[in-house]
């Protein structure tokens, strides 16, 4: 067997410095270690079967009359009495009445019921008054496995999917409630001493409800800056210190304080065996004991480090556990399930087992993956005496090859090293035992190497090795004086040259600046001459949003046109119309305030007293975006010729109309008086007709 003896003769018998029997026979060799057993395995027994079996613990529960209740995977149920002896009591005789029996997490209530949440989806119920089982599958669930159940201070019970479902059972209408939907599965569910509910998810990070009201008050996941938030979003198990400080299982050990909302972190590089953290309890003297994927922890949270480590070669299940399984009697003694059964011990008792430190060993010395030297003459084997080892520049990618000293638990030795005037802290390298540097710089170091054994206490001294890179030539200080000289050498030379160089196209610079100088002289005096042959006045100004408008240019036939000088229009754009005509300075004002607003082409038409003179001018201006910026290009001209043409012509047009009212008039007479005439030639033609009509008659009477 793995943890038995099997022999026919027995050689000899010896003890080593750990206290480890070792006995010799003539079938192998083996080892027994008296102070290792301290921790024992709690029998997977019951009635119906005929040997114990191996158990996979899901959780772990002691009832009101002092029962213990191991929930498993698969198995049902295994109870014990306070001797942790099994026993057959009414729970295991009514899983027998079952078709299987998969169950997860476990809860009594103050009426003695035990609720224990289900594969299915489902919740069984075992009566303490009926000593039965009574199933519930509450709809909400959704057929999902239950994998927590927790009980809150007003006695409603609180229940965690695989499906991410968190659910409450009021205790007062006695119905189920969907109060949450994470994602991922629920992991675990744990009420503080505030009576808060803490959801534990594997990738949604962690939440905080009221149990009232069902509010999220706090969530936190790994997103943010490191310190206020967790590590992993997966968090397997919870346990509250005091009011403020809280201690969160998962990658590692995560502390939190509520009051300042940051958190600490601990991990393998702290001694921790294993970042996988399933379960954290805490023993009657502060230590925290925490299960993870490779054994047993003890943490000393004021050290903030790991005190020791055990694993399954100390006399655990496996090292290997499982989330949620664990427990700690009203004595002290602390249970702990994995995928092999369950552990059972004393803590303190086993804090009393003695350590003993690990020894570290240089085994090998390489340069570029060969082996430069025997060991054992840089370093004697009781570690005594040491040699410096001196390294050419073409050797400074370097190794070691390391061993430690542990009878007990020789595969768990973890080490750490440090190359000294090179590295600033220690490195954690876990079990690794090849150490390789490269390119390191010339200089005088030392290799400092330590060791721990599997209870996490590392050896006082360790190895020291001096370690002496020889620099190249190129790295000599004669050779740095010469570089050096020769640098300076040349820099004067090119310093020197560089001057000469300046002064030249000094020259060549103030002769260009004198020939563009002329140039832009010319240019500009040309461009003038082109401006004044214009004969209209040009103008450019810019309009800034709630800002007054600013001459940038005005051409001389402008300025005399307006009767201003340049100066005074670009000092102030209101001198330009200081001399348009009072009677029509309104609509200018207006017509310009107009185009400003509506950024539209401006046009006007008005008179100006210039000299004493009264003169017809046009402006027009267009205006342009730019930057933020309206630019008013714009022109001025001269129509006094052109409204006196107007005048006289309007003159003229108002004579001939005269002339033609005043013969229409005299028409209208004309017209008059020959209406009267026929009127009177109508009545003689009438008393002629009428004459002559009365002859006629008295010739008639004659004849």
């Amino acid at each position: 067997a793995e943890y038995g003896i099997l022999f026919d003769y027995i050689f000899n018998f010896t003890e080593d410095r750990e206290k480890n029997i070792w006995v010799g026979t003539n079938r192998g060799l083996y080892r027994f270690n008296p102070e290792g057993q301290y921790f024992s395995i709690l029998p997977a027994h019951r009635t119906g079967l005929e040997k114990s079996v191996e158990i996979e613990t899901s959780d772990f529960l002691e009832t009101q009359n002092g029962e213990l209740i191991a929930s498993t995977w698969g198995m049902g149920f295994f109870t014990y009495n306070q001797d942790f002896q099994p026993i057959t009591s009414s729970i295991l005789t009514q899983q027998d009445k079952q078709a299987t029996v998969m169950a997860w997490s476990m809860v009594q209530r103050p009426n003695g019921d035990i609720w224990c949440g289900m594969q299915n989806g489902s919740i069984f119920i075992f009566q303490a008054a009926t000593k039965s089982f009574r199933q519930e599958i509450p709809a909400v669930a959704e057929g999902k496995t239950i994998r927590q159940v927790a009980q809150d201070q007003n006695g409603n019970i609180w229940l965690g999917t695989h499906a991410g479902a968190v659910i409450r059972w009021n205790s007062d209408t006695e119905s189920f409630t969907k109060i949450l939907q994470v994602d991922g599965l629920v992991s675990r569910l744990y009420v503080d001493a505030q009576n808060r509910i803490w959801v534990g998810t594997d990738k949604d990070g962690l939440y905080c409800l009221n149990s009232h009201s069902g509010e999220i008050q706090k969530h936190y996941t790994s997103n943010g800056s490191k310190g206020k938030t967790l590590l992993i979003n997966g968090v397997s198990d919870v346990l509250q210190y005091n009011d403020s400080i809280f201690y969160f299982g998962g990658n590692g050990l995560s502390i939190l304080n509520t009051k300042t909302d940051s958190f600490q972190y601990f991990t393998e590089e702290h001694g921790l065996p294993n970042n996988v953290v399933y379960g954290v309890l805490e023993d009657d003297n502060g230590n925290l004991w925490l299960s993870t994927n490779n054994g047993l922890c003890v943490f000393d949270k004021t050290l903030g480090q790991s005190r020791r480590n055990f694993r399954k070669g100390d006399g655990l299940q496996g090292n290997e556990f499982n989330t949620r399984a664990y427990f700690k009697s009203p004595s002290g003694t602390m249970f702990f399930g994995g995928t092999n059964g369950l552990t059972f011990f004393n803590p303190k008792e086993v804090l009393e087992i003695k350590n003993y430190q690990a020894k570290s060993f240089v085994t090998n010395f390489f340069s570029s993956g060969s082996r430069l030297r025997n060991i054992e003459s840089i370093i004697s084997p009781d570690r005594s005496k040491t040699e410096p080892v001196f390294l050419d520049w073409d050797q400074r990618n370097f190794g070691f090859e390391l061993g430690g000293l542990d009878f007990t638990s020789p595969d768990q030795v973890s080490f750490k090293y440090k190359l000294e005037n090179f590295d600033s802290d220690w490195s954690f390298v876990g079990t690794e035992t090849r150490i390789s540097f490269t390119n390191i710089p010339p200089g005088e170091y030392t290799f400092l190497v330590k060791a721990s054994s599997q209870n996490g206490i590392w050896e006082d001294e360790g190895v020291a090795i001096p370690l002496v890179i020889k620099a190249p030539f190129w790295l000599a200080a004669w050779f740095k004086v010469l570089v050096t000289f020769i640098l300076a050498l040349l820099f004067y030379v090119v310093l020197r040259w560089r001057q000469f160089a300046a002064r030249k196209r000094e020259k060549l610079l103030s002769k260009l600046v004198i020939d563009r100088t002329n140039d832009l002289l010319k240019s500009q005096a040309d461009y003038q001459d082109v401006v004044d042959s214009i004969p209209v006045g040009i103008y450019t100004a810019v309009k800034e949003p709630d800002r007054e408008l600013i001459f940038n240019f005005a051409s001389s036939l402008f300025c005399q046109l307006s009767g201003v000088t340049e100066k005074e229009i670009v000092n102030s754009h209101r001198a330009w119309y200081k001399n348009v005509h009072p009677n029509d300075l309104a609509s200018f004002l207006k017509s310009q305030e107009d185009a400003f607003h509506k950024k539209e082409a401006h046009t006007w038409e008005g008179r100006v007293i210039v000299n004493n003179q009264t003169r017809f001018v046009h402006i027009e201006s267009k205006p342009r975006k730019e930057n933020g910026k309206t630019i008013w290009n714009g022109i001025l001209y001269d129509i006094t010729d052109r409204k006196l043409a107007e005048a006289s012509l309007q003159k003229v047009l108002n004579e001939l109309e005269e002339r033609v009212q005043q013969r229409t008039l005299e028409l209208a007479k004309a017209n008059e008086v020959m209406s009267g005439d026929i009127a009177l030639r109508k009545q003689v033609e009438k008393r002629l007709h009428s004459s002559e009509e009365r002859l006629n008659l008295a010739l008639q009477g004659v004849g």
